[in-house]
């Protein structure tokens, strides 16, 4: 054994040795902000008004007050849309990518206050939770390139959707708020990916720093959870 070896050491035998090394897949920029904020899913997944729609106990007072509420979230995106639009220079594509979902925001905000009787969004009392996370949606564009109001949104579209999964929306029964659960946390719903797309085509240019990206979309991700842990 040691005289074979010293013939390897040597060079006078010649081993073939075939090495295999599989490199990780590079992720998108979308899923890899998801997985950096695994924290979050899990905190909105054990959030108060989530565990009360699974345990059927959320109090009808505590869901009453977190709807009210979320009419003011879609006026707020509504608006950011509508400024992040004027704000894009040399990108027809995002410009009317904005502009669409503005137009979708604008007329489910409306229904929302006509479903719940009221008549302006002035009128709403928010709370602290959701006060904090407009404020951070409401100077993204201000502050940063419109492409981060994109990542900004992201969060909500896709942390619902994978909420409802997680508790069964499909099949479990959630009691009075059953209807809700299924429109809302409806785990088929596939929509954030046309945000995904969007700035994963912007990382594939170099238009998006993904810390930057991250920073903005952590802070939304968090947002969801405060609001989901309001009431």
């Amino acid at each position: 054994m040691k005289i074979w070896l010293l013939l390897i050491a040597f060079g006078l035998v010649f081993v073939s040795v075939e090495c295999s090394y599989v490199l990780p897949p590079i992720l998108s920029l979308s899923e890899f902000l998801w997985q950096k904020t695994v924290q979050q899913h899990q905190a909105a997944l054990t959030s108060s008004f989530i565990q009360g729609l699974v345990n059927i106990s959320l109090d009808p007072t505590s869901f009453g007050a977190y709807m009210v509420q979320d009419p003011l979230y879609c006026y707020i995106v509504n608006k950011v849309l509508d400024f992040a639009a004027t704000r894009v220079k040399n990108n027809p594509e995002l410009k009317e990518f904005f502009e669409a979902r503005s137009s979708s925001c604008e007329m489910y905000y409306k229904a929302l206050l006509k479903e719940w009787h009221i008549s302006n969004v002035t009128g709403i009392s928010a709370g602290t939770a959701i006060v904090g996370y407009l404020k951070h949606l409401y100077i993204v564009p201000y502050k940063l390139d419109p492409i981060y109001v994109v990542v900004a949104l992201i969060p909500r579209a896709r942390l619902w959707p994978w909420l409802g999964g997680q508790i069964d929306a499909e099949t479990r029964n959630f009691g009075v708020y059953s209807k809700w659960v299924t429109e809302n946390l409806n785990p088929g719903s596939r929509g954030y990916e046309k945000y995904e797309a969007v700035i994963n085509n912007a990382a594939e240019q170099g238009l998006i720093d993904s810390q930057k990206a991250l920073q903005v979309y952590t802070r939304s991700m968090q947002g969801e959870v405060d609001f989901f842990s309001s009431v």
